[in-house]
């Protein structure tokens, strides 16, 4: 099986978002983790500090437009409309009502989802 391991967040120094591994770090100098997001270009490692809450990690699945979902991200569609999130070993659509909806099934029955916004960001 193929799946891309793939987190996101958004820098601390710039506030754009930036994809790649994830690196959660202890830092002794400062009174919570840091956490990074790193990645390599051109055979260089570029490494972001990212804001611990916007960390949010890539579902395996696109929308619509073929933009990547991650967990956070809020869907809409014609069918079904509602946040991203990570519970019981997969990805769930949570709507207004807190009722879920396994991704898998919103992303094959309604071909108009597309992402809106991130919760995180």
């Amino acid at each position: 099986m193929d799946r891309e391991i793939l987190f996101k967040g958004k820098r601390i120094d710039n506030k754009e978002w930036v994809e790649g591994n994830f690196i959660r770090k202890n830092d002794p100098t400062k009174t919570d983790d840091v956490f990074w997001c790193c990645f390599i270009q051109d055979m260089a490692l570029s490494m972001y500090e990212v804001m611990p809450k916007t960390v949010s990690q890539f579902t395996g699945f696109v929308d619509s437009k073929g933009n990547k979902v991650f967990d956070g991200d809020i869907l809409v569609g014609d069918k079904y409309k509602g946040h991203v999130k990570y519970g019981a070993g997969c990805f769930f659509l949570y709507d207004k009502n807190d009722d879920n909806i396994l991704l898998y099934k919103v992303i094959h029955e309604d071909k108009s989802i597309e992402i809106k916004v991130n919760i995180a960001g």
